[in-house]
């Protein structure tokens, strides 16, 4: 709360008085205190964006992570057959790890993209179900890949599904976003009253 009189106030009934540069040093300090502790502007609206979001963050920290594992399992592998950097080849087992590694990498920033898209535009509940069965398919691409090339084949074709159903979802969400704001009409609203119907 701001002091008995105000700063102003203050350094007017010290004008006359040496300590005037004092005061107003002193005044400066408290209003800079004041500001720090006062919410920045937008604080609370952020937090609640972050609260709201909370469930797709969890799911793309679960997927750094997952590389990450990835990551640890080719080196493991370099070591375990003596493969050094930068090879990539000489040993069939550790370039099937590789391999893995290296495919679960280069789909890694799409399903990124299309994930938090579907997340944000069309439903988040919807996309971290999905987002969790692409990971889950994806650790077993990469368990089945290291083993044998054809044990990768069903979880490859099932993780390919999941990301195609959350690249619709995206699609779906932002062309009714488009919609609604260009057109004044949104699809999923009314899809929604038709089925309450």
């Amino acid at each position: 709360m701001l002091p008995h009189g105000g700063c102003c106030e203050r350094r007017s009934s010290h004008s006359a008085n040496s300590s005037h540069s004092n005061t107003l040093y002193q005044c400066a300090i408290w209003e800079v205190g004041q500001g720090l502790s006062r919410p920045r502007p937008g604080h609370h609206k952020t937090a609640r964006m972050l609260e709201e979001f909370a469930p797709l963050a969890l799911v793309t920290i679960l997927a750094a992570l997952q590389q990450a594992y990835f990551a640890l399992q080719v080196i493991h592998a370099r070591r375990r057959f003596h493969i050094p950097p930068p090879a990539v080849s000489g040993n069939e087992d550790f370039e099937r790890v590789y391999r893995a590694q290296l495919n679960s990498s280069e789909y890694y920033p799409l399903f990124l993209s299309v994930f938090w898209i579907a997340g944000v535009s069309f439903s988040q509940a919807l996309a971290v179900c999905v987002g969790v069965l692409y990971l889950y398919s994806r650790y077993k691409y990469f368990i089945g890949y290291s083993e044998s090339a054809l044990q990768r084949l069903r979880p490859l074709y099932f993780g390919a599904t999941m990301l195609w159903i959350l690249i619709g979802l995206a699609s779906l969400g932002v062309l009714s976003q488009l919609c609604s704001r260009y057109l004044g009409y949104n699809p999923m609203t009314a899809a929604r009253s038709y089925v309450e119907l």
